[in-house]
Parts: C-alpha cells; sequence; structure tokens
C-alpha cells in the first residue's frame, strides 16, 4: 500500500485524481458484476424442483382437494336438513289445523278459553314430538344410504319409514300432551283420524329430495376425483420435463 502512495506521489493532482477514479469504476464494476452472478445463482436455484419440493407440492394438490371432498359431504346433511326443516314447518301447520277442526267440532259447546288450552297443550307436546322426528330424520339421512337405492328398494324404505316416525311421534305426543277428563281431542282420536297417505306423500319428498342431492354429490365427487388424477398426472408430466 506505501508502494503505492508513493507511487501517485509521481503524477501531479489532476493524473491522481483520475487514476483513483479509473480504480473506483473498476471495483464498482466488480461488485456489479458479482452481485448480478449471485442473484442469477439464487434464481436458478428457486425455479429447479427438488425432491422436497415436488412432495410439498404433491401434497398441497391433495389436501385442496380433500378439503373440497369434505365440504361436499358436509353440505349434503346441510341441504337435505334445510329442505326437511321447510316442509316440517308445513307438516307442524297442517297438524294444528286439523287438530284445531276437531277441536271445533267436538267442542262447540265447550268455553272458548278451554278451547284455547288445550290447543296452546297440543301446540306444545306437537312442537316437542318434531324435534324427536328432527332428530330420528337427520340419523336416517346420515345412515341409509338413499343414493344406492332403486325405485323399488326406496318404496318400501319410505313405507317403513312412515310407520317409524309416526310411532315416534305418537310415543312423545303421549309424553308432552296433558289428557284429563276435560280433554276435548284426546290422543286416540287424532291417531284415528291421521291422513297417513299425506303423511307418506311429505316423506316421498322430503326422502326425496335428499337422494337427489346425495346422488349429485356423489356424482361432483366422482369429478373431483378425476380432476384430482388429472392434476396429478399432469405435474409428473411436468415435473420430468425439467
Amino acid at each position: 500500500m506505501e508502494d503505492f502512495l508513493a507511487w501517485l506521489t509521481k503524477f501531479n493532482a489532476s493524473t491522481v485524481i483520475t487514476i483513483l477514479a479509473l480504480i473506483l469504476l473498476i471495483v464498482s464494476f466488480i461488485r456489479i458484476k458479482f452481485i448480478k452472478d449471485i442473484f442469477l445463482w439464487i434464481s436458478n436455484k428457486k425455479t429447479a424442483r427438488t425432491c422436497g419440493d415436488c412432495i410439498l407440492i404433491l401434497f398441497g394438490i391433495r389436501e385442496k382437494y380433500e378439503s373440497e371432498s369434505l365440504r361436499e359431504e358436509k353440505n349434503i346433511l346441510r341441504s337435505q336438513m334445510s329442505y326437511f326443516e321447510q316442509k316440517s314447518h308445513e307438516i307442524t301447520q297442517w297438524l294444528i289445523q286439523s287438530f284445531q277442526n276437531d277441536l271445533n267440532r267436538l267442542g262447540k259447546d265447550k268455553p272458548q278459553a278451554l278451547k284455547i288450552s288445550q290447543l296452546g297443550n297440543y301446540q306444545e307436546a306437537l312442537k316437542n314430538s318434531m324435534v324427536m322426528v328432527k332428530d330420528e330424520v337427520r340419523r336416517s339421512f346420515k345412515e341409509n344410504g338413499l343414493a344406492n337405492m332403486d325405485e323399488i328398494e326406496f318404496s318400501n324404505y319410505i313405507k317403513s319409514k312412515v310407520k317409524n316416525l309416526i310411532c315416534t311421534s305418537q310415543t312423545y305426543l303421549s309424553t308432552f300432551y296433558f289428557q284429563t277428563s276435560q280433554t276435548i281431542v284426546d290422543l286416540k282420536t287424532r291417531y284415528e283420524n291421521l291422513d297417513v297417505a299425506k303423511v307418506t306423500e311429505y316423506a316421498f319428498d322430503i326422502f326425496g329430495n335428499a337422494r337427489t342431492i346425495a346422488r349429485e354429490t356423489l356424482e361432483r365427487e366422482v369429478l373431483l376425483k378425476e380432476n384430482f388424477k388429472k392434476e396429478i398426472d399432469s405435474f409428473i408430466s411436468d415435473s420430468r420435463n425439467h
């Protein structure tokens, strides 16, 4: 370094400044080239896929399709029960109206307050009964494999299910509907006058909708699996070309 400074002193000031400027320029050029080389090296490293990269990408693809498949499965019961909720409201209103008709027919000479009280009693009992029916319907949707039933199996299943649901409803009505010597409409009368054909019609509608939803979901799940396979095949093919 001392030799270099001694060498510089041989030149005048303007020449020294020029030499120093040239040195700084050369150093700057070397630095820029070095940084550029480092940047290119890092870029090449990022674009080159390692085995670890491939595994992570494959896991990501699988996780995406598993998430979509799980969402489809959850939506089955949600959609099925949503339709049941709508129809159960109709059934409840129909049964209440039917009870009012029996009440007016059998209690023409009874005090209005008594009829109002017994209507409220029946409505509350029916509400509790429908909660139990809802639980049974939900369990049936989850366990019965509706999507795989043919028409004959489905018809037989619905007829059997109607009997089961009516029995469930009657059991809980007997628990919650209080009957006394002043009861105008007893449960025996209600059971004898129940329009089973209409209940069956509702059941075919509700469970038929549930079967349609299940089948449509299965079709979407098959499509998801096909798309998953295509994406995996495409990734493997792309990886071989790198």
